[in-house]
């Protein structure tokens, strides 16, 4: 089925940066289909950050307030959301995709931004749009996504996200590692280890990324650890494991440097987090450690160029809760398990394909 007369198509996907990438196969989808459309992205500010230095399907953002939750909060009059419906309202898109999940209250929001026609998943709780794909909890996001927008005449011709960094950015990338190594001749030797996430249950320890970080620094290897926002205590804990910080750098670059630092890095070890589907959409290298529950929505399409390395633990440490049934009030990791020789073994077969 096609659409005539499509101009502008509006794309709800407002939540983390993995997120975003997971959804650039469905937008390439839609831009494919629709060339003239103006596709609009309505996510966050950190997406306009980071989508700045890259080259891609979106051609513009509106920033929703980080005050605009998703939740039961959305409709509240207290809120004062009506300025951001009257401004969407006034965009008049023909399109709304809603990308953003089962579609409870984003279906609602996306209802109320008065597009021409509308199309999303549902899950049974959810409100009616135009088009509506049945919401399947364990279905990977790329392929529920890419059916969505096939439902509407998009044109699929990649299914794996891939990111292009702009070619200022990268300049800027390999000046900032040049100033980092006081050196030109090291891109075949960085290796970016990322040991933080923003759920707890989620982080491979510390100290596994530190033994790790040091057995690859005396192979020779430029070590550079990402510390995310409000992960300094990270630093101090792999510090503790070096028997010497030669050649080992932590680094907090931006949304807008990421993207091309990561490019130029030989191998990026991460556990499963924006940076980690960053990498894999740069075709970085890179050794995943994954939950297997996150495993089955979000792994990599791709295997040539990534290691996915799995925790099969399905009950809290503290309290033995089923953590694949329900939540618990605890942080501690469900990937420990995994063993740091299995992660050192894909990071060497990685390390010796990519030179």
């Amino acid at each position: 089925m096609r659409f005539e007369r499509i101009k502008k198509i509006a794309v709800l996907r407002a939540n983390a940066l993995g997120d975003l990438i997971l959804s650039f196969p469905a937008c390439e989808a839609l831009k494919e289909a629709y060339p003239e459309a103006e596709i609009v992205l309505l996510g966050r500010s950190s997406h306009l950050d980071f989508y700045q230095g890259l080259d891609g399907p979106i051609d513009r953002i509106i920033s929703l307030p980080s005050s605009l939750k998703f939740d039961e909060s959305l409709f509240d009059e207290h809120q004062g959301h009506d300025a951001v419906f009257e401004l969407l309202q006034e965009e008049k898109f023909d399109l709304a995709v809603q990308l953003h999940g089962g579609g409870k209250f984003s279906n609602a929001f996306l209802l109320k931004i008065g597009a021409g026609f509308t199309v999303g998943a549902r899950s049974s709780d959810a409100p009616v749009l135009d088009l509506n794909i049945p919401y399947q909890q364990f279905n990977h996001e790329v392929f529920r996504q890419l059916d969505i927008v096939e439902k509407v005449g998009g044109l699929v011709k990649q299914r794996s996200p891939k990111v292009k960094v702009k070619k200022v950015n990268l300049d800027r990338a390999r000046q900032t590692l040049i100033q980092i190594f006081k050196e030109r001749d090291f891109l075949q030797k960085i290796v970016l280890i990322n040991p933080g996430a923003t759920d707890l249950k989620r982080r491979w320890p510390a100290e596994k990324f530190s033994t790790l970080g040091e057995e690859l620094r005396k192979l020779g290897h430029k070590i550079l650890y990402n510390i995310g926002p409000n992960e300094e205590k990270l630093i101090d804990q792999i510090k503790s494991r070096f028997h010497s910080l030669n050649d080992v750098f932590f680094i907090s670059p931006s949304l807008q440097e990421l993207p091309g630092i990561l490019a130029q890095c030989a191998l990026v070890i991460s556990n499963d987090t924006g940076t980690l589907h960053l990498s894999m959409a740069l075709g970085t290298p890179s050794v995943a450690l994954f939950w297997h529950r996150n495993l089955v929505n979000y792994g990599p399409i791709a295997s040539t160029a990534n290691r996915v390395l799995v925790s099969w633990q399905m009950n809290c440490p503290v309290c033995q809760i089923n953590c694949c049934l329900e939540k618990c009030e605890h942080e501690a990791s469900l990937i420990s398990s995994i063993p740091e020789s299995q992660v050192m073994e894909a990071a060497n077969e990685l390390l010796d394909t990519s030179l």
